[in-house]
This record gives C-alpha cells, sequence and structure tokens, in this order.
C-alpha cells in the first residue's frame, strides 16, 4: 500500500519523476509533458541558433533558451506570458522545466519578470530575425 510506482521520468532533468502521490500534487503537472515535446523535437535550440540576441552576454539572468521554453509553457498551460509572469514567478513546476541544467537535482531559479518577457517579444519581433519569425508567431 504505500508502495510509490513512477508513472513518468523527463529526459531533461532526471530527478524531476511523475509519481501518483496524494499528498504532492501540481495543477501545472502539464508542463512536464510540455518541456518534454520541447526537448524531443529540438525547437528550442532550432531557435536560439537562428535568433540574434542583442543583449550583453554579461548581463544576461536568463538565457534565450529560458526566456522562450518559459514563455511557449506558460502559454501552453494557459497563463497569459505576460500578465501572470509575476504571479509564476516562485512556480517550482515551471522553473524546473524551463531551465537549461541537466542534472541530478530540481532547479531552484525564479521565472523571469514581465518585462523581461516583454523584451524577448521585442527581440523576437526584431528586424534582424524575420525567418523565425515567421514560425514563432
Amino acid at each position: 500500500m504505500g508502495e510509490t510506482l513512477p508513472l513518468f521520468q523527463p529526459s531533461f532533468n532526471k530527478a524531476l519523476r511523475v509519481e501518483a502521490r496524494p499528498e504532492r500534487l501540481s495543477s501545472d503537472a502539464g508542463v512536464l509533458l510540455q518541456r518534454e515535446a520541447l526537448e524531443r523535437t529540438g525547437l528550442i535550440e532550432w531557435m536560439t541558433q537562428r535568433l540574434q540576441d542583442p543583449r550583453d552576454p554579461l548581463r544576461v539572468w536568463h538565457p534565450l533558451s529560458t526566456l522562450l521554453r518559459d514563455s511557449l509553457t506558460m502559454i501552453g498551460q494557459g497563463w497569459d506570458s505576460q500578465g501572470d509572469a509575476e504571479a509564476l514567478r516562485d512556480d517550482p513546476m515551471l522553473a524546473a522545466c524551463g531551465s537549461n541544467r541537466r542534472g541530478e537535482q530540481v532547479v531552484d531559479r525564479q521565472l523571469a519578470s514581465q518585462p523581461t518577457l516583454s523584451r524577448l517579444l521585442d527581440l523576437l519581433a526584431d528586424e534582424q530575425n524575420p525567418r523565425v519569425r515567421q514560425f514563432t508567431l
């Protein structure tokens, strides 16, 4: 009766496990499947290789790949990435699924702020990124 069987373990972070345990539920668990789909399709890597990121690398807190993952997974979960960004900054499921880290531990980070996500949209709309913009809108 006390045994917990793993239902699913994502390939992008071995520390995350989906289990049937009523004492640890999350309303945003679907983000794991979204991240796994992004990982397997290579969409984020494809986009980051083609996008021009004019930000100063020494001042960047959130890499472009992380911003794209955060934004796409929030939208996929039904959250307005602009309006709900502040309320979701400390959400552990979204934080773990947006991270670039692939280690054996769950990542302790905050999601990007609403102004940072707004700057991501500006970057996507920049004329330097016309080829990728066709696929992201």
